[in-house]
């Protein structure tokens, strides 16, 4: 007897269903600001990308420098190898300290990209925050324009009967 392997199915949870998806950054920064808030917020999201950016090549050039100092240490390890001099020794004293210092640079860049990710996503947050805060304002005020209309047209309405009531009574009273 032969077991079949069953088949997982892939189940989407309802946080999943409910997770709309991220708008791009460039779409947010690129759309008209509805207030000054939002303007701040434009402003502070741009200069985070850009930092972001100036972290995000800092760390290439950083991990560049670690693997150039990286074949450096190898060739002056194999060189002292050969050679077995102090020169060639010291050689590779000084490619591992350098190698060192380019690790260290790349472990700081590293740490200044996460820095400037999460600046990115705040600024983005408050984007997002500002611009349901003015759609719920505009909402609220809808709702209460067509509240108030409603009122409105009941007002007018019945000073409208009152009228042709008014007249009705001023009729009847003339016929008598």
């Amino acid at each position: 007897m032969v077991k079949r392997a069953t088949k997982k199915k892939v189940r989407t949870t309802r946080a999943k269903a409910r997770r709309k998806p991220v708008a791009s950054v460039a779409k947010l920064l690129s759309e008209t600001p509805a207030n000054a808030d939002h303007k701040k917020a434009q402003i502070a999201a741009t200069r985070a990308v850009k930092a972001q950016e100036r972290a995000s090549a800092a760390l290439e050039k950083a991990t560049a420098r670690k693997d150039a100092a990286g074949t450096r240490v190898n060739k002056a390890a194999a060189a002292a190898k050969k050679k077995k001099t102090a020169a060639a020794k010291n050689a590779v004293v000084s490619a591992r300290t350098a190698k060192s210092k380019a690790t260290e640079a790349v472990r700081n860049a590293k740490a200044a990209v996460i820095e400037a990710n999460a600046a990115v996503k705040a600024a983005l947050a408050e984007i997002t925050t500002i611009k349901k805060k003015v759609a719920a304002r505009e909402k609220a005020i809808a709702a209460f324009v067509a509240k108030w209309e409603r009122a409105y047209d009941r007002k007018v309405a019945s000073v409208v009967k009152k009228k042709a009531r008014r007249k009705k009574k001023a009729r009847r009273k003339t016929r008598a």
